[in-house]
């Protein structure tokens, strides 16, 4: 059977529609962290009116459901992250987060669309399918707590032969997809200092121990260690994200905090880069007369790409997008803590194109004003369809 047999009753009108109203539906609800009762519940209910069967039993607020009903072919686990980000919405759309403070602004909103019309579609043949299809909603990837170390704990791949995860891209155009080798995202560390000291007041500053102050001078120094510390050769990228301290103008602060991203993709890089920000934390403060606490959560591992995957997704995107739209591209930096997964079984982390120039400029992700072409969603579903028919026609279980 080919994945094409589906396409004689495509109704793409219907499906562009159901892609569209159900991301949009995510979109004006975002919510944090693993704190996602209203989308979980509009999942289970968009689950229930495709008519599959569900389970939260891996974790608060997570939704799995399975389709398909051979047992001689693999089992596809297929991730879609349902969290937002804490931050106001700027773009101006009819839909726009009714949650202030909250906005999708990194597409999971398009991810958990995608996966459900890749079901909707595929349930009539559910009979026929060369694979299972188990659809993870994922909470708290953007989080520091892991959603998917929970559910990775909790025994969510326990019966999966491989696991997928597709992000949107709005460096590429709409059409185009992309994809890499190996370590393909970086490894994501958490760093926390809390700088402790006196307070005096402000005209008086000998009579205190500024926070501040070692705290800034902490900042300058990790500076020095990026750029003559690390081989510059190596792919590490160390952000201070948060600074905080100080009440007011008049009086000497005796608490400040600062919290630092850590990426990396060689863990002697990152434990080397980690005990030296210890270092100079703990000098600053004892020089200035006051304490720091250091508290470092290492968020997720790398993701690692498994090659046999690469070679279907080649394969597949090849086939949908044309030979000059299905892309190999180099790692990214970022984060996604699909990693865990991929320390389990098989995975392909891949990327679809969401840019439309002619719609409005580029828009990153993170951002207030983030934005994707809704034309891409259908491609995502179809491009993750193809995948799911080559990977079970090609691979054993």
């Amino acid at each position: 059977m080919d994945s094409s047999a589906h396409s004689a009753n495509e109704h793409r009108e219907d499906r562009v529609d159901y892609l569209a109203a159900m991301r949009r539906t995510f979109h004006r609800c975002p919510e944090i962290g693993f704190d996602l009762p209203d989308t979980c519940a509009r999942v289970t209910q968009a689950i229930d009116q495709i008519g599959l069967e569900h389970t939260q039993s891996y974790g608060r607020y997570s939704v799995v459901a399975a389709l398909g009903k051979r047992t001689d072919v693999p089992t596809i686990a297929v991730r879609a992250d349902m969290d937002a980000l804490p931050v106001e919405e700027q773009t101006g759309l009819s839909y726009a987060s009714e949650n202030s403070g909250r906005m999708h602004a990194c597409g999971h909103d398009a991810h958990m669309a995608m996966l459900l019309g890749a079901a909707r579609t595929l349930k009539p043949l559910e009979a026929e399918l060369p694979f299972r299809l188990k659809m993870i909603f994922q909470p708290s990837e953007e989080g520091t707590v892991s959603g998917a170390q929970q559910m990775v704990e909790l025994g969510v791949l326990d019966d999966v032969d491989y696991v997928l995860g597709q992000h949107v891209a709005p460096e590429l155009d709409t059409g185009t997809a992309a994809v890499a080798r190996g370590a393909v995202c970086s490894a994501c560390t958490a760093i926390e200092l809390t700088f402790r000291g006196k307070t005096s007041h402000a005209t008086l500053p000998h009579q205190g121990h500024d926070a501040l102050a070692m705290l800034v001078k902490t900042y300058n120094n990790i500076q020095l260690i990026l750029s003559r510390e690390i081989d510059p050769f190596e792919r590490v990228v160390c952000s201070v994200g948060a600074i905080n301290g100080g009440l007011v103008h008049n009086v000497i602060c005796d608490r400040a905090t600062m919290q630092i991203s850590l990426r990396t993709y060689d863990s002697s890089w990152r434990d080397f880069i980690v005990s030296r920000i210890q270092m100079l934390a703990d000098h600053a403060a004892e020089e200035l007369g006051g304490s720091v606490d250091c508290t470092v959560h290492y968020s997720s591992p790398a993701v690692v790409n498994d090659d046999q995957l690469v070679d279907c997704f080649v394969t597949a995107s090849e086939k949908l997008l044309g030979e000059a739209n299905a892309r190999e591209v180099r790692p990214k930096m970022g984060s996604d803590d699909f990693a865990w997964y991929t320390t389990k079984k098989p995975s392909l982390y891949y990327w679809l194109g969401v840019r439309n120039l002619d719609s409005w400029p580029e828009k990153a992700l993170h951002n207030n004003d983030f934005m994707l072409d809704e034309d891409a969603l259908l491609i995502g579903e179809k491009l993750l369809i193809e995948l799911l028919y080559t990977i079970g026609q090609n691979l054993n279980r």
